[in-house]
């Protein structure tokens, strides 16, 4: 985050997220508009995604465990697509 994010803010480039409903990812939520983020909730009894999954650019997948400190890049369009549907079918239903 200390790189990541003043990048991806120098280049204007807006990030979505879905996190867990609870407190500490509301407190997060907070920093939107510095951060140039916009941040939906899903309820934790939906959400258990414990990774992160970063999609970007036209092709790019990063997936990422903080906890096994392991992360993987993939570049595949295919892959880039689905998880993309996926994402806005959960935007879609995720709330404010």
């Amino acid at each position: 985050t200390d790189y990541y994010v003043p990048e991806r803010k120098k280049k204007k480039i807006l990030a979505r997220t879905i996190l867990p409903d609870n407190k500490i990812m509301r407190d997060y939520s907070t920093t939107d508009k510095k951060s140039l983020r916009k941040t939906k909730f899903l309820s934790i009894d939906l959400f258990k995604i414990t990774i992160e999954i970063l999609i970007y650019g036209n092709n790019k997948i990063s997936i990422i465990s903080f906890k096994e400190k392991f992360a993987l890049i993939i570049e595949s369009r295919a892959i880039y697509e689905s998880l993309k549907s996926i994402f806005e079918v959960m935007w879609a239903g995720a709330k404010e």
